[in-house]
């Protein structure tokens, strides 16, 4: 397993979770009523639909990370 790839994936993982997070937060405080991107803070569904959004961004990082590094697969 590369290491290196593995901290490329949980730190592209941990940054667009605060970003998304982070934008919802500010669509919220812009626009109470909602708009494009609305996320009700009290469903813990949207919660989890963003961290597996995360989490796939953190996959592809590590998998272009670990094929840049010449350990994975071949494309």
């Amino acid at each position: 397993m590369n290491k290196e790839a593995l901290k490329a994936g949980a730190l592209m993982t941990a940054v667009v979770l605060v970003v998304f997070e982070a934008v919802a937060g500010l669509v919220q405080l812009v626009d109470p009523q909602g708009g494009l991107l609305r996320v009700d803070y009290s469903n813990p569904v949207q919660h989890v639909i963003i961290l597996a959004a995360a989490l796939g961004f953190g996959v592809c990082a590590c998998i272009r990370k670990n094929r840049k590094d010449g350990n994975g697969p071949s494309a």
